[in-house]
């Protein structure tokens, strides 16, 4: 549930309209996310986590666990 609620706010900040417009289609969609090191420090802000250079070069999956 944090993990969703982080995607939504990271593509919220992003583009705002896009994430009202489109729901999440299925889990196998948010695969291929791709986050920046710009998005993945947002995000961890967002639940008060500091990351370090190792979690930030996790993959997406393994960075949303972290969170």
């Amino acid at each position: 549930m944090v993990a969703t609620a982080v995607l939504v706010a990271v593509t919220g900040a992003l583009a705002p309209g896009t994430a009202v417009a489109e729901p999440m289609v299925t889990a196998t969609a948010a695969e291929g996310i791709g986050t920046t090191e710009a998005q993945r420090i947002a995000a961890a802000g967002l639940v008060g986590l500091d990351p370090t250079p190792d979690v930030l070069l996790l993959s997406d999956y393994s960075f949303i666990r972290a969170l």
